[in-house]
């Protein structure tokens, strides 16, 4: 006889309605579609060797992003209007930014998908921050920061270093790719397609944005947001308002059965069945649980 399912063993808690679940549902959906596009759009844009995506979409998009809003104020080009709406948001519900508008944390979330497809990570029980790595890593990059005038910011902004990681690699591999169908698409009649040569060349740039591209894609293979989680200084700063945010996300010790069904799918390793808490500052809210 077949296995009973995990949903026979573990039925959802009688105080859950069924109305509360499919309002969960649809906010899980909004934030999937809302990420998918969004990703695609920085990857589209990062990786547009034929010049099609209009130059004020992009300068949109990097606008959008928390540091080069912070580094535009600076530079007097901007009002940091994206970098004060982050931490409004993050003080009222925690990481959103981190959920649907960071590429480098698309792009983790996009390798754990694929890790899940091919082999189920099984369950990640809770694991305490590392908080003394946190925050040593972020007042290096701040101090860093400072020293050099906002230069060092260029290397550990999750946005640049996903900018390079396209540049250097995706865009490569889309130009290989196009290059590969263009014949086809020419015979096909396809309008104002055609070749472009790849620019990929060995450098010392080059060599640590791949190195970058292993580390953060080994990370997110292995445990999920841990780059986010513990390396990021976004995501540090981030974590510190989003555990004082004023709506979070609460287990309830009424209603939780301590199945653990949560650990398989929570890619922060920040919910404590134990306790009955939920580190909410390394929450990403996935809102897959």
């Amino acid at each position: 006889a077949p296995a009973p399912s995990v949903a026979n063993v573990c039925p959802p808690p009688a105080g859950t309605s069924l109305g509360s679940r499919r309002r969960a549902t649809r906010l899980r959906l909004c934030r999937c579609v809302l990420a998918t596009a969004v990703g695609s759009a920085f990857v589209l844009t990062f990786t547009d060797a034929w010049e099609r995506v209009p130059v004020w979409f992009s300068h949109t998009l990097a606008q959008s992003q928390f540091v080069p809003s912070i580094l535009g104020l600076f530079a007097g080009i901007g009002l940091a209007l994206a970098a004060l709406v982050t931490l409004l948001v993050t003080l009222m519900c925690g990481r959103v930014y981190c959920a649907v508008l960071c590429p480098l944390g698309l792009y983790q979330d996009f390798v754990w998908w694929i890790r899940r497809k091919f082999r189920a990570p099984g369950r990640f029980a809770f694991r305490p921050e590392n908080r003394h790595l946190r925050w040593t890593l972020f007042w290096l990059s701040l101090v860093g920061a400072l020293a050099s005038g906002g230069l060092i910011l260029a290397w550990v902004d999750p946005y640049s270093i996903f900018g390079r990681i396209s540049s250097t690699v995706f865009r490569d591999l889309a130009i290989r790719l196009s290059n590969a169908f263009t014949p086809l698409l020419v015979a096909i009649g396809l309008p104002g397609w055609y070749r472009v040569e790849p620019v990929w060349f060995w450098s010392t740039a080059s060599a640590c944005t791949l190195g970058f591209w292993l580390l953060v894609t080994t990370l997110a293979a292995w445990r999920g947001r841990l780059y986010c989680n513990t390396v990021c200084p976004v995501g540090t700063l981030l974590g510190w308002l989003a555990k004082r945010a004023r709506w979070k996300l609460r287990l309830s010790p009424t209603l939780c059965r301590k199945c653990a069904r949560c650990w398989e799918v929570c890619r922060a390793q920040c919910i404590d069945l134990r306790r009955q808490t939920i580190d909410f500052s390394r929450c990403i809210l996935c809102l897959d649980c």
